[in-house]
């Protein structure tokens, strides 16, 4: 958590030495990096820390873990954290910020009387920056995480929803009370939202497809024989194994998401 907040300086700190022309730009190149770097610090390294594929194993550090698919243990203990993760975000994320404008207002309440000359005066009454570039990275991240493994630990939409209120409260009591004016910004940060966002679905779809389609998973009794049948030429390794595509797909259970996936590639 100190971490993904610390990435938002970062990323400041990086996107300014691209030297943009517009506000717009260098907000939108913040939101962006920031966008990536908390999906991958929060979600991306664990699974690919604890994930065994031994096709990747010349890459250190990763795909060297103890689970080779979405088995029982494997909840207990990757779900578990990436879930507490998101947990601690969503609370972190307000508190941050609702803690940035306490000190402000705090060090006015302590210093004020202190200052020499009106300059130094009105700048301790001048506000915070009102960062959207951030607000608009940290949503896009944990609604983006949450619907990628929407299947496997559902209670992370309402923590998402919970998290969307309280920002929502935070930033318009931190707009209105303890903010400069922000800029007028054009719609590029709200163009990569609205883009973005939707290819949760096709993650989403494939994350479920191979949970599902795990070979301990009860089988609902409905076999899709065309599918297996399609995909027998590409599928190794033993029965119900990790690249037995054919096994996979020869029960029902991830028909829905496989359907779904393949008619969201097709229209899109």
């Amino acid at each position: 958590a100190v971490l993904n907040v610390a990435l938002g300086t970062f990323t400041r700190v990086f996107s300014d030495f691209e030297r943009y022309h517009t506000k717009s730009g260098l907000e939108s190149s913040v939101s962006v990096k920031l966008f990536l770097a908390l999906v991958v610090n929060s979600a991306l390294i664990p699974v690919l820390v604890f994930a065994n594929i031994s096709k990747f194993d010349f890459i250190p550090y990763l795909f060297q873990g103890p689970y080779e698919d979405f088995e029982m243990d494997w909840y207990q203990t990757v779900s578990s954290t990436l879930s507490f993760t998101l947990v601690v975000n969503a609370a972190v994320f307000p508190l941050t910020a609702l803690g940035n404008a306490g000190a402000r207002a705090f060090s006015r309440f302590a210093f004020a009387d202190g200052a020499l000359t009106q300059r130094q005066l009105n700048k301790m009454y001048e506000g915070n920056a009102f960062d959207l570039s951030e607000r608009y990275a940290q949503m896009l991240s944990m609604v983006f995480v949450s619907l990628c493994f929407q299947a496997a630990m559902p209670a992370l939409v309402p923590v998402t929803a919970l998290f969307c209120f309280a920002v929502y409260r935070e930033a318009k009591y931190t707009l209105l009370r303890h903010s400069k004016k922000p800029p007028a910004y054009d719609e590029t940060m709200a163009r990569f939202f609205w883009a973005f966002a939707p290819s949760a679905a096709f993650f989403k779809l494939f994350f479920t497809l191979w949970m599902v389609s795990y070979a301990s998973v009860p089988n609902l009794g409905v076999n899709i024989d065309p599918v297996p049948d399609a995909l027998a030429t590409i599928s190794e390794g033993e029965d119900g194994g990790q690249f037995d595509f054919s096994s996979r797909f020869e029960n029902g259970n991830g028909a829905i998401a496989f359907f779904a996936f393949l008619a969201l590639v097709v229209w899109t």
